[in-house]
């Protein structure tokens, strides 16, 4: 939907408070996830970001073909 190139504006990648998170096979946020322990995949980006910044939950490792980039 979006090419990741626009991501890579300064203002974005410069701003400590932007987290973007590229997907390796593109779709909406709100799409359902293809792994069935998962079933929507941004609502469990959320909890992981939650899980990574708050130190409440334990911080579970990123799945295979996603891409977090700062």
């Amino acid at each position: 939907m979006i090419p990741p190139q626009a991501f890579s504006d300064p203002t974005i990648t410069a701003n400590p408070h932007i987290l973007v998170v590229l997907a390796k096979h593109g779709g909406h946020c709100a799409f359902i996830s293809a792994d069935p322990a998962e079933r929507h995949w941004a609502e469990a980006r959320v909890v992981e970001f939650c899980a990574t910044h708050s130190k409440l939950l334990p911080v579970q490792p990123a799945r295979s073909g996603e891409n977090p980039a700062r």
